[in-house]
């Protein structure tokens, strides 16, 4: 499945803990970067809904791109992440790519 950062935003956990919360870290990626997952999702205690990442390396792109990490979605309240923005306001951490442009990775 691919999705869109449409925001230049992603929020992720490691590798093999969808579910363990507190592991959450935010990373900068390129606006409109297209990401591809493995199809696999959960749903964590805060509502948030976790895809995991289909792995691909390239130059420039995010270490939690290179790795089977899960990405949230749209933004819940995280203990540990301090959300500056209004989820209302700015939409998804993640589209699903089809809708527009983006830049493959």
């Amino acid at each position: 499945t691919l999705y869109i950062a449409s925001r230049g935003l992603i929020c992720y956990r490691p590798a093999g803990k969808p579910l363990e919360g507190g592991t959450e870290k935010v990373c900068s990626v390129t606006k409109e970067n297209m990401v591809r997952t493995t199809g696999a999702e959960h749903m964590c205690s805060h509502g948030g809904r976790w895809v995991e990442v289909d792995p691909l390396w390239a130059p420039k792109l995010p270490p939690p791109l290179h790795d089977f990490t899960w990405l949230l979605i749209s933004k819940v309240p995280l203990p540990k992440i301090p959300w500056e923005d209004d989820t209302q306001k700015n939409g998804p951490l993640l589209v699903p790519a089809g809708l527009g442009g983006g830049n493959a990775a």
